[in-house]
């Protein structure tokens, strides 16, 4: 599956279908996808993106406001609408790859988990 980013800010529309799982700052995704869409009405960040059936992903900061700290690493919100069967679990493996890096899976304590590092190449 195939995704890109949109600037139309067509995320309207979009409900909270899972987190990222991972604590990320805006900084991370401006990097990567730029300054995004802007800010909504309870967002200061959101990013929106479809894939090939146009299917809509937005990601952002749901009611994560913060004077004292303006860009705090935090769990992202991944919304999504669609009309042909969205598949937003590919849709956060991509996004993380995009962002974080390489997915590994770890063992500690016998108990196997799942986290994202930065490449090194």
């Amino acid at each position: 599956m195939k995704f890109e980013q949109v600037i139309d800010g067509f995320g309207n529309g979009t409900c909270l279908k899972l987190y990222t799982q991972q604590l990320i700052t805006a900084q991370q995704i401006i990097d990567v996808f730029g300054e995004g869409i802007g800010a909504g009405d309870k967002t200061q960040y959101e990013w929106v993106f479809r894939d090939e059936d146009d299917n809509r992903y937005k990601v952002d900061d749901w009611k994560n406001y913060s004077a004292l700290n303006p860009d705090p690493p935090y769990d992202r919100h991944i919304g999504g609408r669609w009309q042909n069967g969205g598949n937003v679990e590919a849709f956060k493996e991509w996004f993380l790859q995009q962002v974080v890096g390489v997915k590994a899976t770890v063992k500690f304590a016998g108990v196997k988990a799942t986290v994202w590092r930065h490449s090194t190449s």
